[in-house]
């Protein structure tokens, strides 16, 4: 740290007594500084910056000992809690945690690095669900080849049961995964894929929840299958969705296709309209806040299939085309009518959907002037040109009864 010209050995000392003064452990408040200003001194280029630095951290510390163990405590007590807060805050610093997690017998380690901390996660997952990649690698280089497997495989508590790789995915860190999972033999992939968390998600709730296609498309490749990867995609949660539910909600186009093309073109009206969460959502419903999601859909499906997308693709079975409506979202609205090849199929597919609003023609208007949609619009005003027409016949007829009654009399 001295070499890098931002702290001299004088300045070390002064910062080194300004934490001996307030810390436990000056020591680790130390290292945690080198850390940060060894791998982000842009951050920090003067001995005062490095102190705020310093003092934020430890009034974080601070702060949260005092929540966890109250104003008065045991001495023991104390530092056990701070000691907790420490490492947790070292899970981001790869530098110190390895020097912190050396100063720990080996024999240890696999123990300390999977055991919960007061109302955390313990210190390997949280640092998988922050998607510390060089953490990750740290703490598993210092822990025995032997105990690798085991403690990612162990759960994050009881009550919460994600396990490392859960969490690596829901980082959206492909490195972090493909880490995890090459611990694993090829035997034992599926079993940790598989597995499912307190709400009952596997791996690929969490990748499709990331919205990284990357991710997403390396955790299906681990199914070579098609048939086991239409298995794990329909899997669902405790609330009765899948992760193509999870997908339509994020606005990914990318990775909404990529999960329809997973199904053959027969199976992706049911696999749009028909799987339904608990709340009678499908994963068209779920997608009606997105044009470009709804255009997707719509696209990926047989011409003929499409009719009856829009007719059952609503909430709990119902027209996603009045759901849409509803919402005023004019795009949406001409994205689905346009994906429907003939106006008498329109004409059948918005019959008794729309609410008789401005709104519905106005966009129905942008999309067709055929007979067939003016019929859903009486009140829409008629062709100028023909309204002229009438006029004029009209006056004609005026005209004629005058001069009728001017020659009679």
């Amino acid at each position: 740290m001295q070499s890098s010209g931002f702290l001299t050995l004088k300045s070390l000392m002064s910062l080194h007594l300004t934490c001996k003064a307030n810390a436990f452990d000056e020591l680790s408040l130390i290292l945690l500084i080198e850390n940060e200003l060894t791998r982000h001194h842009r951050h920090v280029k003067t001995v005062n910056e490095a102190i705020d630095f310093w003092k934020r951290v430890y009034y974080n510390l601070w702060l949260k000992q005092w929540f966890v163990c109250g104003s008065i405590v045991i001495e023991s007590e104390e530092m056990m809690a701070r000691k907790e807060d420490v490492m947790y805050e070292a899970v981001r610093y790869e530098v110190m945690l390895d020097k912190m997690l050396r100063t720990i017998p080996e024999s240890q380690r696999a123990n300390i690095v999977i055991q919960p901390l007061t109302s955390r996660r313990p210190i390997l997952h949280s640092a998988a669900r922050a998607g510390y990649h060089d953490s990750i690698h740290t703490i598993l280089s210092l822990v025995p080849a032997a105990e690798r497997l085991r403690i990612v495989s162990e759960p994050c508590s009881s009550l919460d049961k994600s396990t490392v790789l859960h969490l690596a995915a829901a980082s959206g860190n492909l490195e972090c995964v493909r880490t995890m999972v090459a611990l694993y033999p090829e035997s034992e992939r599926f079993r940790a894929v598989w597995a499912r968390d307190i709400c009952q998600h596997t791996v690929l709730f969490m990748a499709a929840a990331s919205v990284i296609l990357e991710l997403i498309k390396y955790i299906l490749t681990l199914f070579p299958e098609s048939e086991q990867r239409l298995q794990i995609m329909e899997m669902r949660n405790v609330e009765g969705e899948t992760a193509l539910h999870f997908v339509a909600r994020t606005d990914n186009i990318d990775a909404l296709q990529l999960f329809l093309n997973c199904y053959p073109r027969s199976k992706r009206l049911q696999a749009s309209c028909s799987l339904r969460d608990q709340f009678g959502k499908s994963v068209m419903y779920q997608a009606r806040n997105s044009c470009k999601a709804l255009e997707t859909i719509m696209s990926l499906l047989p011409e003929s299939d499409r009719l009856q997308a829009v007719q059952t693709g609503g909430l709990n079975g119902g027209s996603i085309l009045r759901d849409v409506a509803l919402l005023r979202k004019a795009d949406s609205v001409r994205a689905i009518l346009s994906a429907i090849p003939e106006d008498s199929q329109r004409l059948q597919a918005m019959s008794g959907s729309l609410p008789n609003t401005g709104f519905v023609k106005t966009v129905l208007e942008s999309i067709s002037q055929s007979q067939h949609l003016q019929l859903l619009a009486p009140s829409t005003p008629t062709n100028s040109a023909t309204s002229m027409q009438t006029t004029e016949d009209g006056d004609a007829e005026k005209r004629e009864a005058k001069r009728r009654k001017t020659t009679k009399d």
